[in-house]
């Protein structure tokens, strides 16, 4: 389960980056978790860690409110968070496609167990 959370991390901001991540996101998880967010709720619930993709679009959304990560990854990450917002996830798909293809990819070569 965290294997999935972990790839998609890395793709966004690095492996160098992870332990930073991780302690911002957790004061801007409790922001999203509030009443006030601009999140929808499916992103704002979604377990940090979870598989779904509202725990992949709150990995993305709470990276973008960070600021200091930026990339192909994260750009294509808030289009499917766009998606979520506009309830029309047909037009994730193709991020969604590309996103379940790098993970079995790097599973294949052993970078994930």
């Amino acid at each position: 389960q965290d294997q999935v959370a972990l790839c998609q991390l890395q793709a966004l901001v690095g492996t160098s980056r992870l332990l930073r991540w991780y302690h911002e996101a957790l004061v801007l998880q409790r922001r999203l978790e509030t009443l006030n967010t601009p999140a929808p709720l499916p992103i704002a619930a979604a377990r940090l860690n979870g598989t779904d993709i509202f725990a992949a679009c709150k990995r993305a959304y709470i990276t973008g409110q960070m600021g200091w990560a930026d990339g192909p990854a994260l750009g294509a990450w808030m289009q499917v968070v766009e998606a979520v917002e506009d309830n029309r996830l047909s037009m994730a798909l193709p991020v969604l496609i590309e996103g379940v293809n790098s993970v079995e990819e790097a599973a294949s070569v052993g970078k994930i167990q």
